[in-house]
């Protein structure tokens, strides 16, 4: 048995996962993320001690621990570098957890252990080479090719929502303008609807706007599924911005599949199948073979599934 811990901004989830990488039994604690890091750990190791005594576990059965933590990691010593989300700086984190539990600790970037989770148990579980991007407040995502974790030589690859997609674009806040994530996140889709409603006063999307004081990506797609004609045009340049960025990942990596995860693609077909179409173009020379894109299956069990894989994909 093994246990996968996904640490986010305002939840901490962990699950005890069998060797078919099947959740048998999780819990969740609010992160308090105003806590220091010491109080916070102390409160998942108790978790996890807690999900341990309620399946009859012994602690000293634990092949090891896995963990998935927003933010800039140091795999080799397990250490959260900095993490935006709950303010982590230099926070040694797998040797904390390792004490307590007289384990090994694996620690990794949050959205890398869900691309993770959809590759060895969701989406991407028949391949062995996968490119999953998760859109959210800005994008994220994490690369598997040949069966293992591609980290790049230092251990930053992956960034996905910080390549150049449109040169002098709108600036992002990682100080460069024109990147991927700050026209195809949730972030940029509902901005740009907030404008369409403003510009188009008798749309559904200014009714939904009106009725709820302010747009989320619900509503868009709400509008969308009306065909009103404000949000299918933003719709058109969203796709086409997201189609831009996975065509370009698709012709640098070359992954047998490609998968999209966030909340977004709960939308299935209605958003996948305009995406693959205008990928299809993107494709080098239209001659590189076009990969399965598929969303993501796991949902909020991706990261622990993954935390937990991670000892055998490093």
């Amino acid at each position: 048995m093994k246990i996968g811990i996904d640490i986010g901004g305002t939840t901490v989830s962990a699950g005890l996962v069998d060797e078919k990488e099947r959740i048998i039994w999780k819990r969740k604690i609010e992160t308090r993320s105003w806590q220091t890091p010491e109080i916070i750990i102390r409160r998942i190791g108790d978790m996890v001690q807690s999900l341990l005594k309620e399946k009859e576990v012994e602690a000293g059965t634990l092949t090891h621990i896995g963990v998935g933590c927003a933010g800039m990691i140091d795999r080799t010593n397990g250490e959260v570098i900095y993490s935006n989300n709950i303010d982590w700086h230099h926070v040694p984190l797998g040797e904390i957890l390792g004490e307590r539990f007289a384990c090994k600790v694996y620690v990794d970037n949050d959205a890398v252990c869900a691309a993770l989770g959809e590759f060895v148990a969701g989406a991407g579980k028949e391949a062995d080479s996968m490119v999953m991007v998760t859109i959210g407040t800005g994008i994220g995502g994490g690369l598997i090719l040949h069966n293992r974790l591609y980290h790049g030589s230092n251990g930053a690859a992956g960034i996905l929502g910080h390549m150049v997609i449109k040169k002098d674009g709108l600036p992002c806040n990682c100080g460069r303008k024109g990147c991927f994530e700050v026209y195809a996140s949730v972030t940029a889709l509902i901005r740009e609807a907030e404008a369409a409603a403003q510009r188009c006063q008798d749309s559904v999307l200014a009714r939904l706007k009106e009725e709820k004081g302010k747009l989320d990506g619900m509503a868009v797609f709400q509008a969308i599924a009306q065909e009103d004609v404000c949000a299918l045009e933003v719709f058109d340049t969203y796709t086409s911005d997201l189609a831009s960025g996975i065509g370009s990942l698709i012709n640098i990596f070359n992954p047998q599949i490609f998968v999209i995860g966030g909340g977004l693609s709960g939308e299935g077909e209605r958003l996948l199948a305009p995406i693959r179409n205008k990928v299809e173009t993107q494709l080098y020379c239209g001659s590189l073979a076009m990969p399965e894109i598929r969303a993501a299956q796991l949902q909020n069990d991706a990261g622990i599934v993954g935390a937990a894989a991670l000892a055998d994909y490093q």
